[in-house]
């Protein structure tokens, strides 16, 4: 019995001293200057892995962080600030939370954010800023949303947005401006949802702070809402807003689209259905011919619907229902086009290349019901319905 009280005993101890090794520590925060206090840390503090406050790293002679390698869980903000031979976030790779903000700004050497690939919680913003050569966001592959806002500017060398693949979505203000090398968006193709505003380049306190090498925002391609403005201004080598089309309208506030050099194509359907009933203030402005106005992409708006309508009617499948046989016309002779019959499943029952302006499919194999057919072509895709009586 004795020796059972004894194993009882030091199994509470054991138990007591587990869970003092998992409390967190550092409520106040913490700050590093030198390498010698990250090398330090994990002396000082050996069973430290979750910081409750802020985590600063601010030091000119910094260049790992492999110091804060059992650190799991920041509580506070993360910054990284003013370091001058960091090229790298390695030695944070076990951090999955961070309950703040990101903030990742003007460090001289820093290349990509690799080190953060496990996090996949950020609390509140993210501010990525004057990195003179980052060129990734390549750490940032853990997250599928952000609770705050993206914030991303005067980054040199940074040529798109790979790393944010899995964010789904956003909560804040979306600003991408005066990224001198910035060619895309690409990288930002799994985003759906902007809680704020979606500002691509605009104007900031001594004139345009666009992105002068941006020269698609296609990856937004995807993006079903905002909650505020939106605003692309001065992106001299833009040429089109396609990326914008699935914005629902009714999600937009004001529509700010000026100095953007090339940009002549802004009739995409979030823009000609915003138009129509516009919610707050319009400006479209000094861009070039075809969005040089209001009324040029009112214009344009109304020739794209009519072209849309015209492709609508360019082809025929008749006879509707059908028995057995149905003819497939087009106006001209098809290339690369393809017919394609599909059950309510959405499995294709019937494939056929089209290479001729008249098809004729036999259906006699299907079963009496409804189905779905689809004519794709080189830059289109027509849908619709079959009965097969």
């Amino acid at each position: 019995m004795k020796d059972m009280k004894k194993m009882l005993v030091m199994l509470a101890v054991l138990f007591a001293m587990n869970n003092a090794n998992a409390q967190s520590c550092l409520p106040e925060g913490v700050t590093f200057t030198t390498q010698a206090q990250v090398n330090s840390f994990p002396n000082i503090y050996p069973e430290c892995t979750h910081i409750e406050g802020d985590v600063i790293i601010n030091g000119y002679n910094i260049t790992d962080l492999l110091g804060l390698s059992a650190v799991t869980v920041i509580g506070g903000d993360l910054k990284i600030e003013c370091t001058q031979v960091l090229p790298d976030l390695t030695g944070l790779n076990n951090l999955t939370y961070i309950g703040g903000n990101l903030r990742c700004v003007e460090n001289i050497a820093l290349t990509s954010l690799t080190g953060l690939d496990s996090v996949t919680h950020i609390g509140r913003d993210i501010t990525i800023s004057n990195n003179l050569v980052l060129t990734s966001l390549a750490g940032l592959i853990g997250l599928t949303s952000l609770n705050g806002l993206l914030w991303i500017d005067d980054n040199d060398a940074l040529l798109n947005l790979t790393g944010l693949n899995h964010v789904a979505s956003i909560a804040g203000i979306v600003r991408i401006y005066s990224d001198e090398s910035l060619v895309s968006l690409t990288g930002l193709e799994g985003l759906t949802t902007i809680g704020g505003n979606l500002v691509i380049g605009g104007q900031g306190h001594l004139g345009g702070v666009g992105n002068p090498m941006l020269a698609s925002i296609a990856a937004l391609m995807n993006v079903t809402s905002v909650g505020g403005t939106i605003e692309i201004g001065y992106n001299s080598s833009l040429p089109s807003l396609s990326g914008l089309d699935n914005i629902a309208a009714g999600s937009i506030f004001n529509l700010s689209v000026y100095n953007n050099d090339i940009l002549s194509e802004c009739e995409v359907a979030s823009i000609c259905n915003y138009l129509v009933s516009p919610k707050g203030v319009v400006n479209i402005s000094d861009n070039y011919e075809g969005c040089n106005s209001i009324g040029e992409v009112e214009q344009a708006c109304v020739a794209a619907s009519a072209e849309s309508a015209a492709a609508h009617k360019a082809f025929s499948v008749y006879p509707n229902p059908s028995s057995g046989w149905i003819t497939i016309g087009l106006p001209v002779t098809p290339s690369h086009s393809r017919f394609e019959m599909l059950n309510l499943h959405g499995q294709i029952l019937i494939a056929r290349e089209l290479t001729e302006s008249t098809t004729v499919i036999d259906i006699h194999s299907l079963s009496q019901g409804i189905y779905f057919f689809r004519i794709i072509g080189a830059a289109t895709c027509e849908t619709g319905i079959i009965i097969r009586d």
